[in-house]
C-alpha cells in the first residue's frame, strides 16, 4: 500500500513522470509505466553495478555537461571518461559507469556532431545547468494528496533575441530513427515553457533523498526572465539532423499541452493491463506479476552474480561472432545496413511475409502478393536486387504452397512477428523471442518460424536446431510452459529455399528434441552471460559488421590469399544460411522420428508427410499482437 499523506506536513512521495513516457507503443506496458513514475516505493534496492556503461547518452551527456558547463575542451572532457578497467565517476552529479572502446569512439563522434551543429546557425545560447521541471505540490492538509513532477530529458539553453527570451530544449538521440509524436513535444513544450529550476546542487547533497521519494527542490535565478517563446528540437547525433518538434509562443504550448499533451499523461499514469515485454528487465513489481512467465533454467546457467539483462538468440548470435558486436547491439549504437547478402534478402522475405499475414481478414497469400518485377524488389527498407531479389522472390512463391492461413480457424486472431518474454531467475536473465507467425488449426495453437536458407538439406539434418537457434528457443519456451497456452502447442519451421520449401513440425514433448534445444541454447547463452568485457575480436566478420564504424579494432581490410584459402574457422565460422552463425556438431541433434514433415517440395508438389498429434487446445489468454 502506498503510504498516502494524512494530512501531517510532510507530503506523500512524489509520483514523477519524464515527458518521453508519454509516448504511445503497443508493446509497452502499462502497469511498468505508471510504477516507474511511482516513488512511493522508495528509492530502488541497490543493484549489481554494471561492468560496463549500458546506455550511450550517460557518456555523452557527461561530455557535454563539462563541455558547455565547466569549459573543457572536447577532447579532454571525452579523455576524462572511465573506460574499461577503470572505476566509474561521478560528472557534476551524475554517475558514469566504464565505457567499452567502441562508445567511446561513438561518444567522441556524438559529441563533435552535436556541439557541430550548434555552431552552425550562430546563435548565442546560454548552457543552463538546472534541469527545468513542472511541480504541483498540494495542500498539506488534503487526505491522500500526492505531489506530482513532469520532468524533461534534454540539452537546455536560453538565447535572448531583442525583445524576445527564448527557452530551447535539444534532445540528442543517437539516430533519427525514431520520430517523435505530438504527445511527446506538447509535453515537452510545456514543461520547457513553464517549468522551474531544479536546485541542483541540493539535489547533489542528498540524491538518495529525492531518488527516494522527496519532491525536488528549486529555485528561481535572479537572471533568469520569464520565457516568451520555447523550441523543442531533436538532434541526431549520427549525422547532425535537426528536426523541430515544436517553436512558439508560450501560450501556443500550453494550448497544445491541452489538445494532445495532458492526456498522453493520464495515459502514461493509468495503470492497466499487464503485457511482458522489455520493460520486464527494470521492472520493481515484476516478482508479483502473473503475466511474466517464468522458466528456471531455461538458458542452462545457474549463476546470478552477473547484473540483470536481457538475452535474444540475436544477442548469443552476434556474441559468437564477436562479442564487441553483441554489445554494440545492446547499447543500440546507430547501425549500417548489413553488407551479408544474405541477411538482406532473409530480412526482406520475412518483412514481405509479415506485411501479409498482418491483413484483416487475414488470408492465405496468393501469386497476385507476389513481387510485381522479381529483379528488383523491397520491403520495409531492404532492398534487393539482382540474384538476391530474383532468389527472394522464387522463396516467396514457394511460400505460396504452405501459407497456413488458408486453413487456419478463422475465428481465432492470427499473431504476426508475437513478441514472447520469459524469466529465467536463476541466471536473472530476460529472455526475449518473436515468433514470425501464431495461427490456430484444428482446435491447437501453432507456432511457426520462418526460415529462409540457400540449400535444403534434408528433413533429416543431424544439425537441424544447430542451425536454426530460433526455433531451439521456440521448443524450450514452449517444453517450460513458458507461454500462456493450457494444451501443447505445435512448432513449426517453415525452411524457404530458393528451390523449395519443407515446413517441419518439432514436438516440444519428446525429450530429444527438448534436449538438442537445450544444447543449442546453452552453447550460445552461456559464453554471452560469463562475458564481462565484450573484447573485440577482428575477423572476416569484420567486414560486414553493422557496427565497425565504432570499433576502433574492426579489419576492413580484404582477407590475404591464406585466410581466403583456409576459410573461416571457430567464431568466424558463419552458415550458409543467410549469416547464421553456426558451428559443427558431432552430436546428432533430432534424431529420426522426432521430426514429422507436413508440407510440400514446392517444386514437385508431392506431399511429404502428414502431420501428427495436433489435438484440439485453447489459448487463454490470447496473445496479443
Amino acid at each position: 500500500m502506498a503510504p498516502w499523506t494524512t494530512g501531517a506536513a510532510d507530503l506523500a512521495p512524489v509520483i514523477r513522470v519524464h515527458s518521453d513516457s508519454v509516448r504511445p507503443d503497443a508493446r509497452r506496458c502499462p502497469t511498468h509505466l505508471r510504477t516507474r513514475s511511482e516513488r512511493a516505493f522508495g528509492r530502488a534496492a541497490p543493484g549489481k553495478r554494471p561492468y560496463l556503461a549500458r546506455s550511450p547518452l550517460g557518456p555523452l551527456a557527461a561530455v557535454l555537461d563539462l563541455v558547455e558547463h565547466q569549459g573543457w575542451p572536447v577532447g579532454e572532457a571525452c579523455a576524462h571518461l572511465p573506460g574499461r578497467g577503470d572505476r566509474g565517476t561521478r560528472v557534476m552529479g551524475g554517475w558514469v559507469a566504464p565505457a567499452h572502446e567502441g562508445l567511446l569512439a561513438w561518444t567522441r563522434h556524438a559529441a563533435t556532431t552535436y556541439l557541430d551543429v550548434l555552431a552552425t546557425d550562430g546563435a548565442d545560447r546560454s548552457p543552463v545547468a538546472d534541469p527545468w521541471i513542472l511541480q504541483h505540490l498540494p495542500d498539506s492538509g488534503r487526505a491522500r494528496a500526492r505531489p506530482y513532477e513532469i520532468c524533461v530529458r534534454g540539452r537546455r539553453y536560453l538565447l535572448f533575441d531583442g525583445p524576445e527570451v527564448i527557452r530551447e530544449l535539444r534532445v540528442p538521440v543517437p539516430s533519427s530513427a525514431r520520430p517523435a509524436t505530438d504527445a511527446e513535444a506538447a509535453v515537452a513544450a510545456f514543461v520547457t515553457a513553464t517549468g522551474t529550476h531544479v536546485d541542483q546542487a541540493a539535489v547533489e547533497a542528498a540524491p538518495w533523498r529525492y531518488a527516494g521519494g522527496t519532491p525536488y527542490p528549486t529555485r528561481t535565478p535572479p537572471d533568469a526572465p520569464p520565457p516568451t517563446r520555447v523550441r523543442v528540437v531533436r538532434v541526431s547525433c549520427l549525422d547532425g539532423d535537426a528536426t523541430t518538434l515544436f517553436e512558439g509562443t508560450t501560450e501556443e504550448s500550453r494550448e497544445l499541452f491541452a489538445v494532445v499533451g495532458r492526456e498522453g499523461l493520464r495515459a502514461a499514469l493509468s495503470a492497466g493491463r499487464r503485457d511482458p515485454g522489455g520493460d520486464c528487465l527494470p521492472c520493481r513489481v515484476r516478482d508479483g506479476c502473473d503475466r511474466l512467465p517464468r522458466a528456471p533454467g531455461l538458458l542452462g546457467v545457474r549463476d546470478r552474480s552477473r547484473p540483470r539483462r536481457s538475452w535474444s538468440v540475436t544477442a548469443g548470435r552476434y556474441h559468437r561472432q564477436c562479442p564487441a558486436k553483441a554489445h554494440f547491439h545492446d547499447l543500440g549504437l546507430p547501425a549500417a545496413v548489413e553488407e551479408q547478402p544474405g541477411g538482406r534478402r532473409a530480412q526482406a522475405v520475412r518483412t514481405w511475409l509479415a506485411r501479409l499475414h498482418s491483413r484483416t481478414p487475414a488470408r492465405a497469400c496468393t501469386r497476385d502478393d507476389l513481387p510485381a518485377d522479381r529483379d528488383a524488389w523491397s520491403a520495409d527498407g531492404a532492398g534487393l536486387t539482382g540474384r538476391a531479389a530474383r532468389a527472394g522472390a522464387s522463396m516467396l512463391e514457394h511460400h505460396l504452397t504452405v501459407c497456413p492461413l488458408g486453413d487456419a480457424a478463422r475465428a481465432c486472431p492470427t499473431h504476426v512477428d508475437l513478441p514472447l518474454t520469459v524469466d529465467d531467475p536463476r541466471s536473472d536473465v530476460l529472455v526475449r523471442a518473436a515468433c514470425d507467425l501464431v495461427f490456430r488449426r484444428g482446435g491447437t495453437w501453432v507456432f511457426r518460424d520462418v526460415a529462409t536458407e540457400e540449400i535444403d538439406t534434408g528433413p533429416e539434418d543431424p544439425d537441424l536446431l544447430a542451425h536454426h537457434p530460433r526455433t531451439a528457443l521456440l521448443v524450450l519456451m514452449v517444453a517450460a510452459k513458458g507461454l500462456p497456452v493450457d494444451t501443447p502447442p505445435v512448432v513449426e519451421l517453415e525452411r524457404l529455399t530458393p528451390a523449395g520449401v519443407r515446413v517441419l513440425s518439432i514436438d516440444p514433448a519428446l525429450e530429444r528434441n527438448r534436449s538438442a534445444a537445450r544444447t543449442v541454447v546453452r552453447e550460445l547463452a552461456t559464453p554471452w552471460h560469463a562475458d564481462t568485457a565484450h573484447l573485440a575480436t577482428p575477423s572476416q566478420v569484420c567486414r560486414t559488421c553493422p557496427y565497425r564504424r565504432w570499433c576502433p579494432d574492426a579489419r576492413t581490410q580484404p582477407l590475404d590469399a591464406h585466410h581466403r584459402r583456409r576459410g573461416p574457422t571457430g567464431a568466424d565460422r558463419m552458415s550458409r544460411r543467410d549469416g547464421r552463425a553456426g558451428k559443427a556438431r558431432p552430436a546428432r541433434q533430432v534424431c529420426e522420428g522426432d521430426v514429422v514433415v507436413r508440407a510440400c517440395r514446392s517444386m514437385t508438389g508431392v506431399p511429404w508427410a502428414a502431420s501428427a498429434g495436433m489435438n484440439g487446445g485453447t489459448l487463454a489468454p490470447p496473445p496479443r499482437t
